[in-house]
């Protein structure tokens, strides 16, 4: 038996959930205000049976093990830990790691000893205060080949225990330390254990990288993490935003400032900490980006849109002055600028990118390219129509391009990876019940609906050239339509689905119809397929009255 396996057979989703929630019985399933987004009626269910929860709200799912890493901020390492001594399982595997933990832990006390008169002058010079240099444990590496590995010898690790966590490298010559001369940040995973470092030269040498990180290692995975995200992931769940940054300095005095859901880069590329945006999506959906204010700055804000957008964020740019970083706009109290009012009034990446192209571009046709070359695709990416019209209206009042133009060229746009049209439907709302329908019900011996048909049905809609996640949808059925009337709620998901489909046919139909104004021949095909939609939706309707 794995340790997961012997978790679960210890802990219940009921018994672990309840310790964070207030629970409801509902049947043979509980429910509760869901944890991962802000509403009034329950929607977030948990089934003892299936050892699931899901939340019909914002979608969150899944077992005791995603619900502690999404709630507590945790990596599943954390959320493994966290659960297995609460079920009182030993993890044997995980030993040796907690003994590199341990000397992690002690490499960085002796950083920390080790931050001189000088190094510390230089870290208050920048505005840190005392009290904010021992809560980040910031220290320092002495200037010597050897000065830390021979310091850790002596507490009894092996050269191999301190190469394997990237403190030391190995040359003909031997082993010697990796940080020589640097103020050293110590890197945490989410639950605050030291598992990296980065630091920064000083003094300046000529030729000297400006800052040097761990390698990666067992405990490290290169980009695995956001710097500060332990300090802030509590923050940014009550605040419901988060604010991202790109270095450990920004970070730091944005915290000391007030500023405690803020995370940084911290030289991570963005797409490379998935993981950790997941974490963070879960904490909060809404995302302010606060990056230096010169043309590199900006430009690596907008990448960082980009992918964040495409993970479903809410992104917002703030549009720092020209000249200045975060944290220079917190350390220079004399400057009269207020930090604060840049973050409340951020912009959306499409609307802050419309307005950088007007800022520096005049000549209308100019607009009307970049606006095309560089907005359109931030509007493609969004999930939702509605948004997308949002903002389509939004950047022709602000350009004075014809909403018309600018949707024939973003329909021209082709959408990096397009999920295929049976997928998309597959994750609508309405066919995910029919599936969790059909799927709850095919698996009894007696079941409450005529199962042929339900299946010709979802067949004719190119509903089953892909795999499904079917204990999820099972559950999602068995909790929203337990008492119900099955045969009765199918006929009307059914009807919805069609007409939602056709009413589809109906919107592209119209758009294609003003497309083409002044082409005759074009304009009485359309309008009649209009018509024809616009029937068939009629008649949908009049069937829904005879048949519920």
């Amino acid at each position: 038996m794995t340790p997961v396996e012997e978790i679960k057979s210890r802990l219940n989703v009921l018994e672990v959930i309840s310790e964070y929630l207030k629970l409801e019985k509902a049947g043979s399933n509980y429910k509760a205000c869901c944890p991962f987004h802000n509403e009034k009626t329950a929607s977030f269910f948990i089934s003892p049976n299936r050892g699931l929860y899901y939340c019909f709200g914002c979608g969150a799912k899944g077992d005791i093990f995603t619900f502690i890493e999404n709630f507590e901020g945790l990596d599943f390492r954390g959320a493994l830990e966290l659960l297995a001594r609460k079920a009182g399982v030993v993890l044997k595997d995980f030993k040796d790691n907690n003994r590199l933990f341990s000397l992690l832990e002690l490499a960085t006390k002796f950083f920390e000893v080790n931050l001189n008169k000088a190094s510390k002058k230089y870290l208050l010079d920048r505005g840190l205060t005392e009290e904010t240099i021992k809560a980040f444990r910031i220290g320092y590496a002495p200037d010597s080949f050897r000065a830390l590995s021979d310091f850790l010898k002596k507490k009894k690790f092996t050269e191999k225990e301190i190469f394997s966590v990237g403190l030391i490298k190995k040359s003909p010559k031997g082993f010697f330390d990796h940080f020589r001369g640097r103020i050293i940040f110590p890197i945490t995973d989410s639950a605050g254990r030291v598992i990296a470092y980065s630091g920064r030269i000083f003094p300046e040498k000529e030729k000297a990288p400006k800052y040097l990180n761990s390698p990666e290692t067992i405990l490290f995975k290169k980009g695995s993490v956001l710097y500060g995200f332990d300090k802030a992931k509590f923050q940014i769940k009550e605040k419901d935003f988060a604010i991202l940054v790109e270095g450990q300095m920004d970070l730091v005095l944005l915290h000391q400032t007030g500023f405690l859901n803020t995370v940084a880069l911290s030289g991570t590329a963005l797409s490379e900490i998935k993981g950790q945006l997941r974490e963070l999506f879960y904490l909060s959906p809404n995302l302010v980006i606060a990056f230096d204010s010169d043309a590199a700055g900006r430009n690596a804000a907008l990448r960082a849109a980009e992918l964040t957008l495409a993970h479903g964020f809410d992104v917002k740019i703030a549009d720092l002055p020209t000249g200045l970083d975060p944290a220079d706009l917190v350390r220079e109290k004399e400057s009269g600028q207020d930090f604060n009012k840049f973050i409340a009034s951020a912009k959306h990446v499409i609307e802050f990118l419309t307005s950088l192209i007007l800022r520096e571009t005049k000549e209308p046709r100019t607009i009307g390219a970049r606006v095309k070359k560089e907005v359109l695709p931030f509007i493609k990416r969004l999930p939702s129509s509605i948004e997308q019209s949002h903002f389509v209206k939004k950047v022709a009042d602000m350009t004075g391009i014809r909403e018309e133009s600018i949707w024939e060229d973003l329909k021209r746009l082709p959408r990096e990876n397009e999920k295929p049209e049976e997928i998309k439907k597959a994750e609508s709302s309405i066919v995910r019940r029919l599936l969790g329908l059909y799927f709850w019900q095919d698996s009894l011996k007696n079941p409450q609906i005529d199962i042929k048909n339900l299946k010709s049905e979802l067949e004719r809609l190119g509903l089953f050239k892909k795999e499904y996640p079917k204990n999820e949808l099972v559950f999602e059925a068995e909790a929203l339509y337990q008492n119900a009337d099955l045969g009765r709620t199918a006929t009307e998901l059914l009807l919805n689905l069609e007409e939602d489909l056709l009413e589809d046919k109906f919107k592209t139909c119209v758009t294609d119809l003003n497309r083409i104004k002044g082409k005759e021949e074009e304009e009485k095909k359309l309008l009649l397929k209009c018509q024809e939609i616009s029937k068939r939706i009629n008649n949908l309707k009049t069937r829904r009255q005879k048949e519920l």
